[in-house]
């Protein structure tokens, strides 16, 4: 099967899943994206969301500056480093999606930049709001300079890139995205905010002061049904693979990889605290290997 641009499209595959804890999806996040270099591997579409409420931070984040593990400790809220980039992230009242995928799987030729990947990408996403009659911008094309200042928060949602999506009317961010590129394979991820009433002050708590945003309360966006935004974004996935995708759950040897890298990574204190020059909002990393 062939894009509209001319370029072939393998069978995509859709994860369909529920709750997991944060170092469980962080992992079969990783597992995906790895398995795009062995031969029978297949681009795959993830749609998950969290067990209770947990941060996760950017891989090249600095933990001691702009996230107080100290609180998140005290609240019992784990805290996970993923290996994209981009900021933290307070989880437990949002649908998150990952796209582990090549280049051209998504119908570009290989030589595509990341400007274009993101514009696609987002427009997925943008269109399946709009199927909730909800006109959703993308950022500003090109990552802005940090200030000094804005880069001691850790909150995602304190700042804008290209992988995010804004409301038009509060200029509110309502999705954050980071991506991970390893030559043309790429892993996305991407958190759009349900805004549950139930769920608003817990939310606010990790956001200001975990993720040190202390205008965190003052953000507003329309809230989301998680039900319907999830069916539209498999239809919006599904139009953008041509059809040609499989619903399907991890294998046995993606599961054992998976269990594997929980405890050797993502419930590591070594590899959740590790030190880094790279810069913290960073939403792009194009680094070969973790």
């Amino acid at each position: 099967m062939q894009s509209s641009n001319g370029y072939s499209l393998r069978k995509w595959r859709l994860l369909d899943h529920q709750e997991a804890s944060a170092a469980w999806n962080m992992a079969v996040d990783e597992v995906l994206l790895n398995g795009l270099s062995e031969p029978a591997g297949t681009p795959t579409l993830r749609v998950y969301q969290w067990t209770g409420f947990a941060v996760t931070v950017g891989r090249f984040q600095n933990l001691r500056r702009t996230v107080d593990m100290a609180v998140a400790e005290r609240a019992g809220i784990p805290v996970v480093r993923r290996i994209t980039g981009g900021r933290g992230i307070a989880h437990g009242d949002d649908l998150t999606l990952s796209v582990a995928c090549s280049v051209e799987d998504l119908g570009l030729p290989s030589t595509a930049g990341i400007s274009t990947i993101y514009s696609l990408l987002t427009g997925v996403v943008r269109s399946s709001f709009a199927q909730s009659g909800l006109l959703i911008n993308q950022g500003p094309i090109g990552i802005p300079n940090t200030t000094e200042d804005s880069s001691r928060l850790g909150d995602c949602f304190a700042s804008v890139t290209e992988a995010d999506l804004l409301d038009p009317l509060s200029g509110s961010k309502v999705m954050g995205g980071a991506l991970h590129k390893r030559g043309d394979k790429l892993l996305l991820q991407a958190s759009i905010l349900l805004r549950s009433p139930a769920k608003a002050d817990k939310i606010e708590f990790i956001r200001s002061k975990i993720l040190r945003n202390p205008v965190a309360a003052e953000q507003d966006a329309p809230n989301v049904d998680s039900d319907e935004l999830r069916m539209s974004l498999i239809g919006a996935f599904a139009r953008l693979c041509g059809g040609n995708w499989t619903r399907q759950e991890l294998n046995a040897q993606e599961l054992e990889a998976v269990k594997y890298l929980v405890l050797t990574r993502y419930q590591s204190a070594d590899w959740t605290n590790r030190t880094t020059n790279r810069e913290a909002g960073c939403a792009i990393d194009t680094q070969s290997a973790v």
